[in-house]
């Protein structure tokens, strides 16, 4: 949230940062100080953690009486999260590797490893039910039966819900 003053307002002691979240109750967030001279000021908010809600940020300038007075408000709609198969870290790796994925609903996932002829050579997540949010799994490289994989391009399949979603990945040993 960037806000703006005009000069002469030497007045004012600091600003209160509020908001409300889809009809809950007024919260105050944060206590900006008001600086002579300075004109352009803003809050920043990590508002992940609202995805899919209505965000009211109000703006409050207070006096050194103690005196309030609302410069502005704004509202913000936080887009909900969309299912997402990130890029595996390290790629290429050469013994293990990180599967990201973040989920936009809670739902059933199933995580498998396909070589390019189609044959599916790994199982990392069989059927496990994850809660909305971002997921991680290492992978070391290894087939179902446990034993290593040659180096060669290997796709990572993620299953969620309805949603299915592909990764190419090189394995180099």
């Amino acid at each position: 949230i960037d806000w703006t003053v005009s000069n002469g307002n030497d007045d004012i002691s600091y600003y209160q940062v509020g908001r409300t979240i889809a009809g809950s109750n007024d919260e105050l967030i944060s206590r900006v100080d008001h600086n002579i001279g300075q004109a352009e000021y803003s809050y920043l908010e990590d508002a992940s953690g609202f995805r899919g809600k209505t965000i009211e940020y109000r703006i409050v300038a207070v006096d050194r009486r103690g005196d309030s007075q609302l410069l502005f408000q704004d509202e913000l709609v936080v887009p909900r999260a969309s299912t997402r198969l990130l890029p595996n870290y390290p790629n290429p790796f050469n013994h293990e590797t990180r599967v990201s994925f973040e989920l936009s609903d809670p739902c059933e996932v199933s995580i498998e490893i396909y070589d390019v002829s189609g044959r599916r050579v790994a199982i990392l997540i069989d059927g496990r039910e994850f809660p909305q949010g971002l997921h991680q799994i290492d992978w070391n490289g290894t087939g179902i039966d446990a034993s290593p994989l040659a180096s060669g391009v290997y796709y990572c399949r993620l299953k969620a819900g309805k949603e299915i979603l592909t990764q190419k990945m090189l394995l180099l040993k």
